[in-house]
């Protein structure tokens, strides 16, 4: 169970509190200690093997392996009436952070796309508000000269009732000149 519950690319290893594999991904070094074949974390990786049977926290271990930077989880476990043992996941950082950069690039693409369409709706809006405002402004510049305004039929809201005022406005003119 230990091993199918790790990921893909990570090497899973028990070893006793003296540093003998239980479980490592050579099967050959398991329970050597026992068959006459010892096999130790302490040679296998001789530059974090103590930090890890000693307890040190994950912070204080720069864990290399074959000249690359991994990742290292280690935690105790303890069996009733066993010695103490250590669980040890190795991961190559590159597959790690290969999923974050996969996230990273996402997020950044979200983030454009989001941006684009905010600035297509934010363009659409301001056309259809833009729309109804030249054509009054037209309407009554062309009204102050005299000539026939058309004021636009098709507005709701604020620009509608400002439409409807201004015909009012421009109509109730028109009654006063014809009067005098």
């Amino acid at each position: 169970r230990m091993r199918s519950a790790t990921w893909l690319a990570a090497q899973t290893y028990l070893v006793n509190k003296d540093g003998y594999y239980l479980i490592h991904p050579d099967r050959e070094k398991e329970f050597g200690h026992e068959l006459n074949n010892p096999s130790r974390i302490q040679e296998e990786y001789p530059d974090w093997a103590d930090a890890i049977l000693k307890g040190t926290s994950l912070e204080e271990i720069d864990a290399y392996k074959d000249g690359k930077r991994v990742a290292l989880l280690s935690f105790p476990i303890e069996i009733q009436g066993g010695e103490g043992m250590r669980f040890i996941e190795v991961l190559p950082y590159s597959e790690l952070t290969s999923s974050l950069a996969g996230v990273q690039s996402a997020s950044i693409l979200a983030g454009v796309l989001a941006s684009l369409l905010s600035v297509c709706v934010a363009i659409l809006l301001s056309r259809s508000l833009l729309r109804p405002l030249n054509q009054i402004t037209t309407a009554v510049v062309a009204y102050t000269k005299g000539e026939p305004a058309e004021l636009p039929q098709t507005s709701t809201g604020e620009v509608g009732l400002l439409t409807q005022k201004f015909g009012f406005m421009m109509e109730e003119i028109r009654r006063q000149s014809d009067a005098l």
